[in-house]
């Protein structure tokens, strides 16, 4: 039990057994970069090192850099590379030494190819001035210095940095639902299990009334032995991503956070068809409700408090979250942003949830507009507000501030099965006339989605979509910059050859033929796995981030909501609440 750990791990320090919490292997880059629109970048990377030598020259200060050591830098930076860090158990946890272990190999085509790398580093060492370093007894350098012990040398056809780390297999980018054929991008594998015990060995130190606590709570969560495989490979349409964690999914139904049951048509079609992006899941809120209060009430123990949180809230405010609210909640939502809603950006957002009985929760919403009307509006001093409003027979609970420029107006809207959440009264109102339309186009209509479900929605316990061409549209702007200053950044002043040329191909070559991305969660025996596919192209990826976090409009917020922190801090007062 891992509650028991910090007590038992104390004899277990010196047992001289090892375990990494993290293996990471990525491609070289220049495979990475093989897609034809990512050409331009290639370039680029490959006139880094050139014009990373000249900068200790240009900038005032700077310390002398040999030019030949900051390109052999580069490209071993380039090369394919494993990175492995572990915690070791052989040596006392809080002592001077870091309990952890290292190792990162550096992967190069030959052994002859290693070597020769390895001995222009020791060369690039020895004309800086470094002493000599000794031979050990398996061919590799020894470091003196550093608190691990440090190793440097080529092994096989690897160049290695090993600190103190034990042999173990290759890390391998595979994964069973990988195509087959398809390029290697990265591999990653996690295990909580060594942190989670070093986190309670220092927390039993240092706090032990909480130590026991944290243990139970860790193996409720099931991070006493938590462990994540994530694989990417790509081919020339493609990237392919495999997100699994083994055993997760008997953990989350113990927990009773998920429901066996798996997204349908009619959840889908709530989410318009030009949704920019969007999110749909299936969760259990009465299950993760019921686990939120368990903890809460023994974390309300460890304080010599006794009692139930639920029924002390509702002693507070009349307002009973079990009965008044969860139980009327049903096991599928979503977000999304979309054109329907208000243009595709931040203030197009809707989330919705399903309803057990709308009716009682009609009467929810009453009841908390009255409770924000009241004493809660009283203490804000009129500055927030829920009106009332009804538009084609529903009506609508919108959060307002008077006086106040804040940038939202969070409306609430409830029909016979739904209860929708918009940014603003515009998006909830264009979400329920969506939802109520019989002729409609919805995100199962989208061809962008269905390109990356060969398998269709069979089965998905969640998704998550963004619109390739829509999102490379908007993000096409400030990728143009960003592709602008890496050309300009690797150009020479005197010599006009060195030129990576256009980095960015043009906007309509760009997005032809981006894909989108999608990612499922599935159910898959006792495991949780994410699959996702999105385009092969990294520029297309990199296009459409600019174009998510440009579309969301937030930075537009910023300076409004710092006017009404100003506001507050000078203790504005209003003469009355209109």
């Amino acid at each position: 039990m891992l509650h028991l750990l910090p007590t038992l791990l104390a004899p277990a320090l010196f047992a001289g057994s090892t375990q990494d919490f993290v293996a990471v292997r990525i491609e070289d880059t220049r495979a990475q970069l093989r897609h034809p629109k990512d050409q331009g970048l290639a370039r680029v990377a490959a006139l880094l090192g050139e014009r990373l030598a000249e900068l200790p020259g240009e900038v005032p200060g700077a310390p002398p850099l040999d030019p030949a050591w900051i390109k052999l830098a580069t490209n071993l930076g380039a090369s394919a590379k494993t990175l492995r860090l572990g915690l070791r158990t052989d040596i006392d946890p809080f002592g001077p030494v870091p309990p952890i272990y290292g190792r990162l190999e550096l992967h190069r085509a030959s052994a002859e190819e290693a070597a020769g790398l390895a001995d222009r580093v020791l060369e690039v060492l020895r004309a800086m001035g470094a002493p000599e370093l000794e031979v050990a007894p398996n061919g590799m350098r020894t470091i003196p210095g550093p608190p691990l012990p440090t190793t440097f040398g080529a092994i096989g056809s690897d160049i290695v940095l090993d600190l103190g780390a034990p042999a173990a297999p290759p890390v391998v980018v595979s994964d069973p639902l990988l195509p087959a054929g398809a390029a290697p991008r990265m591999a990653l594998h996690m295990d909580f299990e060594p942190l989670m015990g070093l986190a309670l060995a220092q927390m039993q130190q240092q706090q032990p009334e909480v130590a026991g606590f944290m243990g139970e709570l860790f193996e409720r969560l099931g991070l006493d032995d938590l462990q994540l495989h994530v694989a990417s490979a790509c081919d020339d349409e493609r990237s392919y991503t495999v997100a699994r964690i083994p055993g997760y999914a008997e953990t989350m139904r113990a927990n009773g956070f998920v429901t066996d049951g798996s997204l349908e048509v009619n959840e889908f079609a709530l989410v318009p068809r030009d949704a920019t992006w969007a999110s749909l899941g299936k969760v259990n809120f009465s299950g993760m409700f019921e686990f939120v209060v368990d903890i809460a009430t023994d974390a309300m123990a460890q304080q010599g408090m006794e009692g139930d949180p639920v029924e002390m809230l509702f002693g507070m405010s009349g307002f009973h979250l079990r009965d008044d609210l969860v139980s009327l909640v049903g096991d599928t939502c979503g977000m999304y942003a979309s054109d329907t809603t208000g243009g595709g950006g931040l203030m197009s957002t809707v989330m919705f949830v399903a309803l057990r009985d709308a009716e009682r929760a009609l009467e929810t919403r009453e009841r908390l507009e009255e409770l924000l009307n009241g004493a809660a509006a009283l203490k804000m001093q009129g500055y927030m507000q829920v009106r009332a409003s009804t538009v084609d027979g529903i009506e609508y609970a919108t959060m307002t501030f008077p006086g106040l420029p804040v940038p939202l107006e969070p409306t609430i809207a409830i029909t016979d099965s739904w209860l929708f959440i918009g940014a603003t009264k515009g998006a909830a109102v264009e979400a329920v006339r969506h939802a109520r339309a019989q002729d409609r186009e919805t995100l199962l209509d989208h061809p962008g989605l269905h390109a990356q479900l060969p398998g269709g929605i069979a089965d998905i316990q969640s998704i998550t979509f963004q619109d390739g061409e829509r999102l490379v549209r908007a993000g096409y702007g400030p990728m143009q910059m960003f592709a602008t200053s890496l050309a300009n950044g690797v150009r020479s002043r005197r010599d006009g050859l060195r030129d990576a040329g256009e980095v960015l191909p043009p906007y309509n070559e760009l997005v032809r033929g981006a894909l989108s991305t999608v990612s499922v969660g599935r159910l898959m025996g006792a495991d949780w796995v994410v699959e996702s596919r999105g385009d092969a192209s990294v520029a297309v990826q990199l296009a459409m981030l600019c174009g998510w976090v440009t579309s969301n409009d937030l930075f537009l917020a910023l300076p409004m909501l710092a006017a009404v922190g100003a506001s507050q801090q000078q203790g504005a007062v209003i003469g009355g609440p209109f």
